[in-house]
C-alpha cells in the first residue's frame, strides 16, 4: 500500500500565503488602504485645526480652505508626474472640495449619507481587488 503525499501548500506560494497570511498583493493593498486612511484623518484633522484658527483670528476661512486644497492638488500633480501615477493626493483635493458643498448640511442628513458611503466604498473597494487579481 503506497502513500502519497498532498503537499498543504503550493510549491510556488509567496512568503504570505506559506505563512498564511493571504496574497502577497492582497496584504499590499490592504497596507495602502490604512496609509490613505491614515492621510484622510490627518488632511481631516489639518482641515479642522485651520478652521479653529481662522475662527479664532476673526478671519474667513472659504479662501484659505481653497488655497490649502490648491497646493494639495498641485502637490498631487507632481507627486503624479514625478514619483507614483497612482496618486491619492489629488483625488483628495477634488473630493475636498466636493466636500465644501455639504459642510453646512445638518448632522442627521451627514449621517445617512455617511451610511451610504460605506456600501458603495466597499463595492469600489471589491471591485479593485478583482482588478489586481485579474492582473
Amino acid at each position: 500500500m503506497a502513500v502519497t503525499y498532498e503537499p498543504r501548500i503550493r510549491l510556488n506560494a509567496t512568503r504570505f500565503e506559506r505563512e498564511g497570511l493571504g496574497n502577497s498583493r492582497t496584504n499590499h493593498t490592504s497596507r495602502a488602504y490604512q496609509k490613505r486612511l491614515s492621510i484622510a484623518i490627518s488632511v481631516s484633522w489639518g482641515v479642522a485645526i485651520q478652521a479653529r484658527s481662522a475662527q479664532n483670528k476673526g478671519q474667513a476661512f472659504k479662501p484659505r480652505y481653497f488655497r490649502r486644497m490648491a497646493g494639495l492638488a498641485l502637490l498631487g500633480v507632481l507627486h503624479a508626474i514625478f514619483v507614483f501615477s497612482g496618486d491619492i493626493l489629488l483625488l483628495y483635493a477634488g473630493l475636498g472640495c466636493l466636500l465644501w458643498l455639504i459642510k453646512d448640511e445638518p448632522q442627521p442628513k451627514l449621517l445617512r449619507l455617511a451610511v451610504w458611503m460605506l456600501p458603495v466604498s466597499l463595492l469600489c473597494v471589491s471591485f479593485s481587488m478583482d482588478i489586481l487579481i485579474m492582473s
